[in-house]
């Protein structure tokens, strides 16, 4: 969703209330694992931790996170894991890509050379041809 969430079990929660203090209110729906009460969604954590200290929220009874976004360092460092793991398979691939074209490039200038050399040995015979043909006359 893009949004930092606490959960109050308090059902009514006035939208004026959540204007002043910059978040959206949801209405927790019973498919989700708490059921009843709001959501108090924040678009920052600044927001959030401004609206915790602040004298509104000490007047709520109860304000929970919401445990279902929250990640441990475990999972996080796993998720970090699995991207670099896959950043390093990018790499090689465009590595091996990158010695394929190094290694035709390098084929394309040996042919070059090869042929620069032919049209040279021809040129030498076209020009001695020449001068064997102004000596037969």
């Amino acid at each position: 969703e893009g949004f930092f969430r606490l959960f109050t079990d308090e059902k009514l929660i006035s939208p004026k209330f959540g204007d002043r203090h910059k978040f959206k209110i949801k209405p927790r729906l019973a498919e989700e694992s708490l059921l009843g009460g709001s959501l108090l969604l924040f678009s920052t954590k600044f927001d959030l931790f401004k609206f915790l200290f602040s004298d509104d929220a000490a007047n709520i009874e109860e304000l929970q996170f919401d445990q279902t976004k929250i990640i441990t360092c475990e999972e996080q460092s796993k998720r970090k894991i699995f991207e670099l793991e896959r950043k390093n398979v990018e790499l090689e691939r465009k590595i091996a890509e990158l010695e394929r074209n190094l290694e035709m490039e390098r084929k394309n200038s040996e042919l070059k050379m090869k042929n620069l050399e032919m049209e040279r040995k021809i040129l030498d015979l076209e020009r001695k041809s020449r001068g064997l043909e102004k000596f037969k006359q």
